[in-house]
């Protein structure tokens, strides 16, 4: 698991609408602000500053900055808000500058027509808005009533597309955090099993945060006359004390919950602590500068492999240089750079001896670092007419010839995708509205009609696909079929 910089741009999205009618003209601030009051409702919103975003450029025109507020004296921010009024879109970020989600103004007064148009007694219709990827056999999908875009709730589903069961969206909040392990699925601060029976519940003394892989990351903070420190630990959804709840793990981590963007499959990297913390292996590593890479129970900081639960180590600092890359695979560590005019890939055991190295020339690599599954990788190339792809194995060799991939930023909002091998293949735009996924052989297994943007790896032998248009919809990747989901 390579340690992601950029979210997954699919899953950002946290509240969609549906709509196609067009506006053209340009958004009037009036009627963005009676948009965004009723949208936001009971929160509070108020203009803001300028505020950091991850485009280079926040001073273009046309462009209107507010912040959502918990309470009336707007002393507490949830998040930023940042509307496009040429175009309409609104883009949600984090009080960290990442990217929450991103709807557009249209869709909300398509939605209050349709509410103050429907007729009494209408029959409720239920549509999938977001989807995520499959973990361990199960996904979620947030459904919404077509008679009240405000009416939201999650089905918990399996492989084939079989509702396990629903839950309803907490009105208060205005979202719900979910992390699935497969046993279990967290749903804001409860277990589930696939029945829809809570296994364990958070109580009200612990604060939670989830870090992937079915964990959950836990503070205690001291209440009453005495001064005591608080303390930490993380819990599986059985509620096993994984990294045990005490004063010695909240020092470490500062007494703070991570956010969400340090957590990622049950590791924890703690920006400015340098404290990594792996759940799945109940251990925490301190004095850490961040994690690069984490494969098979083993760790990859910097130039330094940890191995065995972190008491063995081995270092690969004699190949720095700058400019070169490290990452690990399944049985090996991977340095790549540039040398003498060559892309050059050396290959290591786990022990730090040099196995291969493998010298090509005549390409420029259009990507910083490479990213191994099942000692697989995409290998993105800068030709002279475009962008190529192919994927290489552990000891850089090409599994097919590079092929023509349309990958640049299409909005000029979001970043560039460098797609991962999944399952054995790796997506490709061919256009600016069809992703196709090919093979190790170069072969196309499945054409999807949607912007790269929208369609998620291949998980569970499933393909999730969030579009543009506020639909989504699953691919089995054996038939190329959509899958068939339970709504009701």
């Amino acid at each position: 698991m390579k340690k992601r910089v950029l979210v997954s741009v699919m899953f950002l999205c946290t509240m969609v609408l549906v709509g196609c009618n067009e506006k053209n003209e340009q958004w009037e601030k009036e009627e963005v602000e009676e948009l965004l009051e009723s949208y936001y409702e009971p929160y509070y919103f108020s203009e803001a500053a300028i505020i950091d975003t991850t485009d280079e450029d926040v001073y273009e025109p046309g462009v209107e900055f507010y912040s959502v507020f918990e309470d009336e004296d707007e002393q507490s921010v949830l998040f930023n808000v940042k509307v496009y009024t040429k175009t309409g879109k609104v883009e949600e970020i984090e009080l960290e500058g990442g990217l929450l989600g991103s709807y557009n103004l249209k869709d909300i007064g398509d939605a209050e027509v349709s509410e103050d148009t429907k007729k009494d007694g209408e029959e409720e219709t239920w549509i999938p808005v977001e989807g995520s990827s499959f973990h361990n056999g199960i996904a979620y999908v947030k459904m919404m009533n077509t008679n009240s875009s405000s009416d939201i709730r999650i089905n918990v589903i399996d492989v084939n597309g079989q509702k396990l069961f629903e839950y309803p969206q907490d009105s208060s909040s205005g979202y719900n955090s979910i992390d699935q392990e497969g046993e279990y699925i967290w749903i804001d601060n409860n277990a589930f099993d696939r029945n829809g029976e809570i296994i364990y519940s958070l109580s009200e003394k612990y604060q939670g945060q989830e870090i992937g892989n079915g964990y959950m990351m836990v503070l205690e903070q001291p209440s009453g006359y005495q001064q005591k420190t608080a303390k930490m630990g993380v819990i599986d959804g059985y509620g096993n004390e994984v990294i045990p709840v005490s004063e010695e793990f909240a020092k470490v981590c500062g007494e703070e919950l991570p956010y969400p963007k340090e957590c990622e499959d049950g590791i924890v990297d703690f920006e400015y602590k340098e404290v990594v913390v792996d759940a799945n292996q109940g251990i925490y590593y301190e004095d850490m500068e961040g994690f690069t890479d984490y494969q098979n129970n083993m760790m990859l900081s910097g130039w330094i492999l940890y191995k065995d639960r972190g008491t063995s180590t081995v270092d690969y600092g004699d190949y720095y240089e700058y400019g070169r890359n490290i990452t690990l695979s399944d049985d090996a560590v991977i340095v790549s750079g540039m040398e003498e005019g060559d892309f050059v890939i050396w290959t290591f055991d786990l022990n730090g001896t040099l196995i291969n190295e493998n010298r090509i020339a005549d390409i420029k690599v259009n990507q910083e670092e490479l990213n191994y599954e099942n000692g697989l990788s995409a290998l993105y190339i800068e030709g002279v007419d475009g962008d190529y792809v192919t994927m290489i194995d552990e000891q850089g060799n090409f599994l097919f010839e590079p092929i023509h991939c349309y990958n640049h930023d299409f909005s000029d909002q979001i970043p560039i995708i460098y797609g991962e091998v999944s399952e054995g293949m790796i997506r490709v735009a061919v256009d600016e509205t069809t992703t196709i996924f090919v093979d190790s052989n170069g072969k196309e297994s499945v054409r999807i009609p949607a912007n790269i943007n929208c369609v998620g790896e291949c998980e569970n032998g499933r393909i999730a696909v969030n579009a543009e248009t506020g639909e989504c919809f699953y691919i089995d990747v054996e038939t190329g079929e959509n899958l068939s989901l339970e709504v009701e």
